[in-house]
């Protein structure tokens, strides 16, 4: 999830209802899907891996108490965290990242094209979906974190991301899969999930 001092706290309280709203769509177990996030702004900061809450609860507990970090974004180093957990996670299922924004990448002496930082994610099969939120991303960009054009949402505020969680949810699940097990991390800007 985006924590990042362009967000602000009334924001990134509409952006815990949506991810809480998301979360709630999916059957959370164990043995179904399984739920990370991860929240960032200077440096990206794991709130909770796959295996520490198995219920819906629980995880809107969670994200509930989850802190305002302010600051600069930085995606390339959330991405790389990212890897870390699902290099961990249950290699037979798969695996979905939500990104969420509302910015760009800051571009840092040591900061890494966001191309570059998401292929290790990629390459271990993991299905990237890019949600930009306001007037202030920067759309290329956001292209460059998945493999098709389809898999980037636009949502003007995150007043308006509230009522596309089942449109979203939707176009995502064109087949069913998100019913199956599956893990799912979120990027706060950054949510992880398990199938």
């Amino acid at each position: 999830m985006d924590s990042s001092g362009s967000i602000g706290p009334e924001d990134y309280k509409r952006e815990k209802e949506f991810v809480k709203d998301l979360t709630n769509v999916f059957e959370i177990s164990p043995t179904a899907a399984r739920v990370s996030t991860i929240i960032y702004s200077d440096d990206p900061k794991l709130i909770f891996d796959f295996d520490t809450y198995n219920d819906k609860q629980s995880i809107n507990t969670a994200i509930d108490s989850l802190e305002y970090l302010g600051n600069r974004t930085r995606i390339d180093k959330a991405l790389a965290l990212a890897m870390e957990i699902f290099s961990n996670s249950r290699p037979s299922v798969p695996r979905i990242a939500f990104v969420l924004t509302d910015g760009k990448q800051t571009q840092d002496f040591d900061a890494k094209p966001l191309d570059v930082a998401v292929r290790p994610l990629h390459d271990l099969g993991v299905q990237v979906y890019v949600i930009g939120i306001g007037a202030y991303i920067d759309i290329d960009e956001l292209y460059l974190l998945t493999r098709r054009r389809q898999d980037v949402f636009f949502v003007d505020s995150f007043e308006k991301l509230l009522q596309q969680t089942y449109r979203i949810v939707n176009q995502i699940d064109k087949y069913g899969e998100l019913k199956l097990k599956f893990e799912l991390l979120w990027f706060y800007s950054f949510f992880l999930y398990s199938l």
